[in-house]
């Protein structure tokens, strides 16, 4: 939940993409709608980028093995998280 949009029910707003409504109020709210959804995939990028960034090593060694066989096996997977 976001604290300035609150929760949103899309089932409830028509329309949403093409913004057809006679309210202002509502264009306004589909307005911080729509900064606060930017906002958050915005975040969501960053934090990924910095997770693959900070394993970038053990993607690249669980990419080798996976190019060496087709199954990585639990224990496999283990040894190259920890």
């Amino acid at each position: 939940m976001d604290e300035e949009v609150g929760y949103v029910n899309i089932s409830g707003i028509p329309n949403v993409l093409e913004k057809q409504t006679g309210i202002s109020d509502t264009r306004h709210y589909y307005d911080k709608i729509d900064k606060a959804v930017q906002k958050w995939l915005g975040e969501g990028k960053d934090n990924t980028k910095k997770l693959v960034e900070q394993h970038w090593d053990k993607i690249e060694k669980l990419s080798q093995l996976l190019l060496k066989q087709e199954v990585v096996y639990e224990s496999e997977l283990e040894n190259i998280l920890t």
